[in-house]
């Protein structure tokens, strides 16, 4: 991958179109943030994962119209609170390009066991995740890592809405794994992280990952433990929601950030950091889809670069067919706008997903009777029913979903269970 930022950055563009009623552009700003508390009712599931020990740092990227780019800084405050890490591996987190198989491991050459995390006995049982037998993490393992190893985090999984939660979380705590399931507790990550979190980035070279949960997205250092919260702000107000849309095997990440202002994507990238994805300008209007009731998740290629989006008119009925198909490809951020051929016949539509390279289908209705609509990326799209399609099984959360050496992000990373 890309060399990763050391710290976050901000680099300011020429100002991109702006979403009606929003304004936004990316610039670096560091202070405290309060993260958002929701009431939610929580089941257990884990994954697999990489990071180090550290404390809180918080980064705030807004979005205005200068063209001078302000270097973002380390937070001020009093850092709060630190990360419990199993070793003192911290500063050789870098992965190299090792041997997809540790020859050490396959010895049997492994560290002392680590404990496991300590759970309140008073905490209902379902909220605990199933932790894995897991070793000390040391300093020599940075050196075995490549294909085939993996990163996640082991966490509860939350479904609205039912109770306040705070405080009736167990801990998430960072793993890295290796080809042949050995796995290593790296760091357990503060409390205000114990909420749905997973490993959405691995920026091997670098030495950092991605953390995404329900309230928003950090960076997480690999070689200081350092976790530098992405906060975005539209029209001058902080975002109300901050969604991991995609992330390609080069690092690359796209990020959905809105508010009552407006709102729209962000890219991330080792060359330019934070800035306005292409959509700002070629499909301000983009949206995701509407999908079935109950779980999203982003819409991505087998490549794990491009991802579908959707628009549709102001007063068009959700679940409709929509105006336009949107291709974005976060590799080299391009926006490709196909008009859609309405048809009356055809009714909901919800949950596309990619046919091929070239064709993408949707869930839906036509004559009211359930049917897969597939079309050829050509413009204008026309859909037609594929009786012979069968859509792609899903996993269904909760689910242990990792992110591996030198991979695009699964599109199950992106899976969230919405409680309707």
């Amino acid at each position: 991958m890309d060399e990763i930022e050391r710290q976050l950055s901000a680099h300011l563009g020429d100002e991109a179109a702006r979403a009606p009623g929003a304004s936004a552009d990316v610039t670096a700003g560091v202070r405290s943030r309060v993260r958002r508390r929701r009431t939610v009712r929580a089941a257990a599931t884990s994954v697999g994962a990489v990071a180090a020990v550290g404390v809180l740092g918080v980064a705030a990227w807004g979005l205005t119209g200068t063209a001078a780019p302000e270097p973002a800084g380390p937070a001020s405050h009093s850092p709060t609170p630190e990360a419990t890490a199993s070793s003192e591996a911290a500063a050789s987190a870098t992965a190299s390009s090792g041997p997809s198989v540790a020859p050490s491991l396959a010895n049997g050459d492994l560290p002392a066991l680590a404990d496991m995390p300590e759970v309140d006995d008073a905490l209902d049982p379902t909220l605990v995740p199933d932790y894995p037998e897991a070793y000390v993490m040391e300093d020599w393992i940075w050196d075995e890592v490549g294909p085939g190893w993996g990163i996640g985090v082991v966490a509860a999984l939350y479904y609205p809405p039912t109770y306040e939660y705070e405080g009736q979380l167990p801990p998430a705590v960072l793993y890295l794994h290796s080809p042949e399931g050995v796995y290593f507790e790296v760091a357990q990550l503060p409390a205000g992280w114990w909420d749905d979190t997973r490993v959405v980035s691995w920026d091997e070279a670098g030495g950092g990952v991605r953390l995404w949960s329900r309230d928003g997205g950090a960076r997480y250092d690999l070689r200081t433990g350092e976790l530098e919260e992405v906060e975005f702000s539209i029209g001058g107000e902080p975002a109300e929601a901050e969604t991991f849309i995609a992330a390609d095997a080069d690092g690359n990440e796209l990020w959905e950030a809105r508010n009552d202002n407006g709102g729209g994507y962000y890219r991330w990238s080792a060359d330019e950091g934070w800035a306005k994805a292409s959509t700002w300008e070629d499909a301000p209007s983009a949206m995701g889809p509407s999908q079935w009731p109950g779980v999203t998740s982003s819409a991505l290629d087998a490549t794990g670069s491009r991802v579908l989006l959707t628009t549709s008119s102001a007063d068009q009925p959700d679940g409709l067919l929509p105006d336009e198909v949107v291709v974005y490809d976060v590799s080299d951020d391009t926006t490709v706008v196909y008009p859609v051929t309405q048809d009356d016949a055809i009714g909901e539509v919800y949950s596309p997903w990619w046919v091929d390279d070239s064709t993408i289908a949707f869930d839906g209705y036509l004559h009211e009777n359930p049917a897969s609509l597939v079309a050829s990326l050509e413009a204008p799209l026309s859909f037609a029913e594929d009786a012979g399609l069968t859509p792609p099984e899903t996993d269904a959360l909760p689910v242990a979903v990792d992110v591996y050496y030198g991979e695009a992000t699964p599109a199950a990373t992106t899976a969230q269970e919405c409680g309707c």
